[in-house]
């Protein structure tokens, strides 16, 4: 493509469409004539002014754009602004929307290069370097957590990697900085040791300024109005601040039941059911104890009471789903849980507990696909060997791992079995 300014860009990974607000691909990967890569989100529209027509030079959720796609508009500059490259489509000659000739492994782009070279192995030599870059994010995991360990209180760590990961993909930064606001130090000398279920409630979404008051939500259902009240009372005695707002959420295309107020719910839940032991401390001995789908319940949260029976706080619902189903509470072991755990060992020499981690991160079974996921399986359908088959959590990880590759965000080399 050349860009309004003359700018020649060839497009080496188109990005993953994008479901929800925000721009329409993201994570495209392009190289300028120069060699320069550029990295970023692509944003299209039927006319050039669309972009400021719809309010997007205000929104932070396009500063990641690099490439502005229009069919008319104005000649010269473009007018995205933020350094957005701009391609009026209809000034693209057809010749240049053909597929190109197959490229040679010198001539592929060194940002494509890890993907291409695993899509030229046979299937079983592909499924075995996945299962390899599974262990590089599994260890570039634990080496965050063990920075954090050893900075810090191992507790903290923990809750962090936790609620960061059972934060929706679109709201893990908001779980993370709730879990630094209001940490587990506070909520225990808020509490003390007779913890239950909605006192922590009431403090989790009140510092997430979610409670019905804090968002405006007027038409409650009885149910819901009184169960209101009680978290109410519980937070302004606190005497805390919201540590968020409702704008700091990201609702726009999750489903009900995903949305941050059930999950921090759940939250709930799980914290009480370790409470007088210590969350650190009761999962350990589930690591310990359990095979995977073990580890799976101890970070499932059913629906009871008023969240059996209600989506949100005016919402009803018959047989409303769990807080925290299976799916989540894998990714939340295989993203925070095991790496926790494995960097425990190795600042504690416990080889017992550095064993168990592996075993039970190798015999996780895989988690719902995500976006991501998809999209790699789509693009591992044109290897040469044929599809992989990914049947573990730990090869969904490899996935994601060559995706983060390819977008500069992971050192491409992979690991031998740690």
């Amino acid at each position: 493509m050349v860009t309004l300014e003359g700018a020649g860009l060839q497009v080496l990974y188109p990005g993953r469409p994008a479901p929800g607000a925000g721009p329409d691909f993201r994570d495209a990967v392009m190289i300028t004539p120069g060699g320069e890569l550029v990295r970023g989100d692509v944003e299209v529209h039927v006319r050039q002014g669309d972009w400021r027509g719809h309010g997007h030079h205000l929104d932070p959720r396009y500063s990641g754009v690099v490439l502005h796609l229009f069919l008319r508009g104005e000649s010269g500059r473009g007018t995205a602004g933020n350094g957005a490259q701009e391609v009026r489509l209809d000034a693209v000659p057809y010749a240049a929307l053909r597929p190109p000739p197959a490229a040679s492994p010198r001539d592929i782009p060194v940002a494509a290069a890890p993907l291409q070279g695993l899509l030229e192995l046979p299937r079983r030599r592909l499924e075995q370097a996945l299962d390899e870059a599974g262990d590089r994010r599994f260890l570039r995991k634990a080496s965050a957590m063990l920075v954090l360990m050893r900075n810090g209180d191992s507790r903290e760590a923990l809750f962090s990697a936790l609620m960061e990961a059972l934060g929706y993909s679109r709201n893990r930064v908001p779980m993370l900085r709730l879990a630094r606001e209001l940490p587990l130090g506070a909520l225990r000398s808020l509490i003390g040791d007779g913890a239950n279920p909605l006192s922590l409630e009431a403090l989790l979404l009140g510092a997430a300024g979610l409670l019905p008051h804090q968002r405006g939500l007027l038409q409650l259902t009885p149910e819901g109005a009184e169960r209101t009240s009680e978290l109410s009372d519980i937070w302004r005695s606190s005497g805390l601040s919201p540590a968020a707002t409702p704008g700091d959420w990201d609702r726009a295309g999750i489903r009900p039941h995903n949305r941050p107020e059930r999950r921090l719910a759940g939250a709930a839940v799980i914290l009480a059911r370790y409470w007088r032991d210590g969350l650190e401390n009761g999962l350990r001995r589930a690591c310990e104890n359990s095979r995977p789908a073990g580890i799976l319940r101890a970070l499932q949260a059913e629906s009871h009471g008023f969240w059996a029976s209600h989506l949100d706080f005016h919402r009803p619902s018959t047989g409303a789903p769990s807080l925290v189903g299976a799916g989540r509470a894998g990714e939340m072991v295989v993203n925070a849980l095991l790496p926790f755990f494995y960097a425990k060992a190795h600042l504690t020499g416990d080889a017992d507990l550095r064993s168990s981690s592996l075993q039970l991160y190798s015999g996780a079974p895989p988690c719902p696909d995500n976006e991501v996921t998809r999209e790699m399986k789509a693009l591992m359908a044109a290897s040469k060997g044929g599809c992989p088959v990914v049947n573990s959590a730990r090869r969904q990880q490899g996935l994601i791992h060559v995706y983060r590759v390819l977008q500069g965000r992971a050192a491409p080399a992979v690991a031998r079995r740690p």
